[in-house]
């Protein structure tokens, strides 16, 4: 007698089932295989940039350095102040600016006169040279012509290169030279005559800059 057997359908999808279970298994493991090289690769990316900033840092850091280690200073000269022992290079090429500020009055009303490389006549900032000193700058500061000046005054005689001041002198006015034997700790200025600012600039290394303000 024959008998036809047939299998349960549930065999069937159990078939079926294991089949996609392996399709989707090597699916995953080749994408896993492609994603590999591009991980790599970001992170290989990611490492050089990190490299390259910290290299831009570096340089940016020794940039600032070498800017720290040198200074710009302004010496006063006769008759402003005894004749200075000058140090360090002969700085060219710059435009400076002599204010003269009234040391008791407001910040925003204390400027009594000023002086620029763009003046005219010997109230212009400009250079000069001897043997002994080289080069320095003068521009004469006539008393008589600054209308805030008054008996008393004390000021402060500064030079300035873009904006910052790299140098200055205290002053007092007195109506006679007699009345400057009174005067203290500032460099008297007899109101009516004319007096010339005179100063040199220099670049001063780290140790020098220290030196001078010993």
């Amino acid at each position: 007698m024959y008998v036809k057997t047939f299998s349960p359908w549930f065999r069937k999808r159990g078939t079926l089932g294991a089949i996609l279970a392996m399709v989707v298994g090597a699916g995953l493991l080749l994408l896993a295989g492609c994603e590999q090289p591009l991980t790599s690769g970001s992170n290989a990316q990611s490492k050089e940039a990190v490299e390259q900033q910290s290299a831009n840092q570096s340089a940016e850091n020794d940039s600032d350095t070498e800017d720290a280690n040198t200074s710009l200073r302004a010496w006063f000269l006769p008759p402003l102040a005894p004749e200075p022992e000058l140090e360090g290079e002969v700085a060219t090429g710059l435009d400076p600016v002599v204010v003269v500020r009234d040391i008791d009055a407001e910040p925003d009303e204390d400027t009594v006169a000023s002086f620029t490389t763009g003046g005219e006549g010997s109230e212009r900032v400009r250079l000069g040279t001897d043997e002994e000193r080289g080069e320095y700058y003068i521009v004469n500061f006539h008393l008589r012509r600054a209308e805030k000046l008054e008996i008393g005054m004390r000021l402060s005689i500064e030079v300035l290169i873009d904006e910052e001041v790299v140098g200055s002198v205290n002053a007092e006015v007195v109506a006679t030279g007699a009345d400057g034997r009174n005067v203290e700790d500032a460099v008297p200025l007899v109101a009516a005559r004319t007096v010339p600012i005179k100063f040199a600039l220099r670049q001063l290394e780290e140790n020098e800059t220290r030196d001078a303000d010993l």
